[in-house]
């Protein structure tokens, strides 16, 4: 037994690539959620999040209050009109839309429930819900202490006006300004801040169109991985050397490879599509012409995906284990795993490299909303970009890494 042991341990040790990658992944795991959920250092910051602001009020004391939205350091303001700030959450490339109303100012002043809303992206509820805590914050504060001082005010002169000499009255205005200046003066006063829900359409499923999307790259990069892994088989079992000595080109062969690959692709993406569709509802005929352009670009950019990290490895092992880092760590920066509002700036940042984060916003583009296709051409066309350059990058490496051995 000891003996069988011993044999399994020397060999697992004379790969030294496969030994190195199997201690550095949950190295790179530990760094990575580390610097998601705070930074190795604590020091990292969360990235401000964008809000869309309309001032259909515009007075001086909408303006004040505007003033202190951009003096909070987790919201960035930009000004724009209510028209173009709905139609920019609805396609989804603004969160939110905070609309101070007509008349704000004027209900302010008489110690009135402030007419203001705010809306929001119905599939980004999860990421409102943390913005919407810095609104209340300084909102509320704002406006209950000048709320509140009008309303105190009003109470005054109603009650007492008649009864008291002017002067009084005005003895007793200066002290509710003073206490107010002060940070005091509690009040009852009430001023709810409205939220609206902004999609294209009632019952859109949000969670089963990121559970689809995100799950469904992820797995999918995976089985690819492990097409791509059949380029080693063919050589470990000697298939690729006669292969490469019959009238077979290499370029035949990897294409081959791949397109075997791709045609898998698309299957499994149409099968978990139409499980999603029948089992939970997935509204698959919003945008055909969008699906078909993101389901295709999704398996190329996965195939080609795969094909690379094959050619990257001398050994099915080294490949697991490439395959393995690479994808967890795209997955994760790329939005399957952690919702991108969740993780720093940096990393929001680098999550744009990923294949997993230009496929999931497709999708949600395809499934939930209705962008101008300038915008929504984007996603699919880097996805091409990404399968086309892998390709390129396999076709290299395979030459160099695979073919020298036999040619």
């Amino acid at each position: 037994m000891w003996e069988i042991a011993k044999k399994d341990l020397l060999q697992f040790r004379k790969d030294k690539k496969a030994l190195f990658l199997s201690f550095i992944l949950p190295i790179i795991l530990i760094s990575l959620f580390a610097a998601i959920y705070g930074g190795v250092d604590g020091k990292v910051k969360s990235k401000p999040q964008k809000l869309l602001v309309a001032d259909l009020d515009n007075t001086t004391l909408s303006a004040e209050i505007i003033d202190e939205l951009k003096k909070e350091p987790a919201i960035k303001i930009k000004m724009v009109g209510f028209k173009e700030g709905k139609k920019s959450v609805i396609d989804g490339n603004r969160s939110a839309l905070m609309c101070f109303y007509t008349g704000f100012a004027d209900s302010i002043n008489s110690g009135k429930t402030a007419p203001m809303e705010l809306f929001y992206d119905e599939a980004k509820s999860m990421e409102i819900g943390l913005m919407q805590k810095a609104l209340m914050s300084t909102i509320m504060s704002f406006v209950g202490q000048k709320g509140g001082k009008a309303h105190v005010k009003s109470f005054i002169n109603q009650k007492y006006g008649e009864e008291l000499p002017e002067d009084i009255i005005e003895e007793i205005n200066s002290d509710i300004d003073a206490e107010f200046s002060d940070g005091g003066g509690t009040t009852s006063f009430s001023s709810d801040l409205k939220t609206t829900a902004l999609s294209i359409k009632e019952g859109i499923r949000w969670g089963v169109i990121q559970a689809v999307a995100g799950i469904l790259v992820m797995m999918l990069l995976f089985n690819m991985a492990g097409m791509g892994n059949s380029i080693l088989q063919e050589k470990e079992k000697g298939t690729l050397k006669r292969l490469l000595f019959s009238p077979i080109s290499p370029s035949a062969f990897l294409y081959g490879k791949m397109l075997s690959a791709l045609i898998s692709a698309l299957i499994q993406i149409v099968i978990l599509l139409l499980f999603s569709y029948f089992v939970f509802g997935l509204d698959l005929f919003h945008n055909p012409l969008g699906l078909f352009l993101m389901i295709f670009g999704t398996a190329f950019a996965c195939t080609g995906f795969g094909t690379l990290i094959a050619s990257l490895g001398s050994s099915r092992k080294q490949v697991e284990s490439i395959s393995t880092i690479v994808i967890i760590i795209m997955s994760a920066i790329g939005g399957s795993m952690i919702p991108l509002f969740l993780m720093p700036a940096f990393l929001q940042k680098l999550a744009m490299s990923s294949l997993n984060y230009w496929s999931i916003q497709g999708f949600y583009d395809v499934f939930g909303r209705d962008p101008a296709w300038s915008s929504f051409l984007i996603k699919p066309l880097v996805l091409f970009g990404f399968g086309i350059i892998s390709s390129l990058l396999a076709g290299t490496y395979f030459r160099k890494r695979i073919l020298k051995e036999y040619l």
